[in-house]
């Protein structure tokens, strides 16, 4: 399956009655892209909702999620990146309640999305791959992405005569930064795990391939690569993601394919709970 474009529609009990957009899907080698217009979602006008990737077994629907969209004026314009694919789908579920939902089903096939059951998506998992082959295969790939854990050079402090990493620094204190993939997001508490399918930092991830996690005293931040734009700030904000830090202001070592040089370029910030 290479592409598919179908019409999203609005659903009441398992029934069609009114289009209100479309989704155009697109597979990937490692996933699929799926860009979803639409408009007249009006009970649900300003908020965020869930997408999920859904498949009929034996009559029953199995949900996995895709990450989130920002519901504007009753209207959606939104692209998701996923690392499921296609052909392990029978189309897209945007779940408001239990009787009012919208879908996009690639062919023609029964639908029941009554009592869905939620499984949780082998190719998004975060803690291990499945095989010891599959992690040789990441490690290889993001080889140039080796952990970096860098602090700030105490000479270039003017308050640095002999102080430990919980000081402050001018006022601030100091920060540990190292750059993440997307799997090592399994460090943090359970509850941040999903953050894994959050379609901002997908979008963030895929482009400049890296995340940063930063320490600063007692807290830890979550920091997405992307630029200062208005467009990018308002989407940011529809995620969670509330604090820009520019990448000249903090100690971490970026290559040409991780960083924006034309661009104002720096992290969009959440804080997250460490693991245990």
């Amino acid at each position: 399956m290479g592409q598919q474009i179908c019409y999203l529609y609005e659903y009441k009990e398992s029934v069609p009655v009114r289009n209100v957009g479309f989704i155009r899907a697109e597979q990937k080698r490692d996933g699929a892209v799926f860009s979803i217009s639409a408009k007249g979602i009006v009970e649900h006008a300003n908020e965020k909702l869930e997408i999920f990737g859904f498949c009929m077994k034996h009559g029953s629907c199995e949900i996995v999620s895709l990450g989130e969209l920002p519901i504007v004026h009753g209207s959606v314009s939104q692209m998701v990146e996923t690392e499921e694919r296609l052909d392990g789908l029978d189309g897209i579920l945007i779940k408001c309640e239990e009787k009012v939902l919208y879908a996009a089903v690639w062919q023609p096939v029964k639908v029941n999305f009554t009592g869905c059951v939620r499984r949780e998506s082998q190719k998004e998992e975060i803690a291990e791959k499945s095989s010891e082959e599959k992690d040789a295969e990441a490690e290889e790939s993001f080889a140039e992405e080796s952990v970096l854990e860098q602090e700030i050079d105490p000479e270039q402090c003017a308050c640095a005569g002999g102080q430990t990493d919980d000081e402050e620094c001018g006022g601030k204190e100091r920060l540990q930064c190292r750059k993440i993939r997307r799997n090592d997001l399994g460090e943090l508490a359970r509850g941040e795990w999903k953050l894994a399918n959050n379609s901002f930092l997908l979008h963030g991830y895929y482009n400049y391939h890296h995340l940063l996690l930063i320490e600063e005293g007692d807290d830890c931040i979550l920091g997405v690569p992307g630029i200062y734009h208005r467009r990018e700030r308002q989407a940011a904000e529809c995620f969670g993601f509330l604090e820009f830090r520019e990448a000249e202001g903090l100690p971490v070592t970026l290559s040409e394919q991780e960083r924006n040089d034309y661009e104002r370029f720096g992290y969009w910030c959440r804080k997250v709970e460490k693991g245990q």
